[in-house]
């Protein structure tokens, strides 16, 4: 994992409010913890795992996992503020199935412990055994090929908002997705899928709008769809936008 940065990127300016990302480093308890509250910030309503608390997110998602060199995670920063995070992995399925085997023991004390801390997140815990071990089921015919995925996208409320674009000229999702596929390209991946509840509809519209092909998620508890992003091929120029779709004001997602 790179270790943390704080560099500006030229793609993420616009106009005079300064953007940057931060590339998380799972050694450093400001960067483990901002990832963690801004996780459970952007997912605690949608995502199972995000249910179980702060801690777990930061001990285990944003620390043990990111040592693992499985997952990248980074967040964008609006004037010095935590606006959007994103983690992505090469293989999604072994990252999966790693949480259920290899990484179990410390996932189970870290899940003990926030118990512990607070007993009420007992309730929450059959909804994110069951997003680990449907994600461990998950099946694709070998036509497929090899394909990296966003495993955690969203920027905050506050940044997605018609007037925060007009007065800035900043589409914060835009430039979060772009940082994402400009690493997975430089991996030689040219292809990216994402799985979103079909539930959440602004998630939905906004992968949607930027990808080349959408289906079902057949193995998925709840109702939920993947959408693909092809990147180009060969010797084809990298294709950051298959669709052309950046569109001012439109609404950024969480997923």
């Amino acid at each position: 994992m790179a270790p943390s940065s704080m560099s500006s990127d030229p793609q993420a300016s616009g106009g005079t409010t300064p953007t940057r990302f931060r590339v998380i480093d799972p050694d450093s308890g400001l960067d483990t913890a901002t990832a963690a509250r801004l996780h459970a910030e952007l997912f605690g309503q949608i995502g199972p795992v995000a249910k179980l608390g702060e801690r777990l997110l930061q001990r285990y998602c944003y620390s043990y996992v990111l040592r693992t060199g499985m997952m990248k995670a980074v967040m964008i920063e609006v004037d010095g503020q935590p606006a959007g995070l994103a983690a992505w992995t090469g293989d999604s399925i072994a990252l999966h199935r790693a949480a259920l085997r290899g990484h179990l023991p410390f996932l189970v004390a870290e899940t003990i412990r926030a118990l512990a801390a607070q007993p009420s997140l007992l309730l929450r815990l059959p909804g994110a055994a069951r997003l680990l071990w449907e994600r461990r089921r998950d099946r694709l015919p070998p036509a497929t090929g090899k394909f990296a995925e966003i495993v955690a996208f969203g920027t905050l409320p506050q940044y997605r908002t018609r007037q925060f674009v007009r007065q800035t000229g900043l589409l914060v999702s835009d430039l979060l997705l772009d940082h994402v596929l400009d690493d997975v390209w430089a991996q030689g991946f040219t292809l990216v899928r994402g799985v979103v509840l079909a539930s959440n509809k602004p998630a939905v519209s906004f992968f949607s709008a930027r990808s080349t092909r959408v289906d079902t998620f057949p193995s998925a508890a709840l109702p939920s769809i993947q959408v693909w992003l092809e990147l180009g091929s060969g010797r084809d120029e990298r294709l950051p936008h298959p669709k052309g779709a950046r569109r001012a004001g439109r609404s950024s997602p969480a997923s």
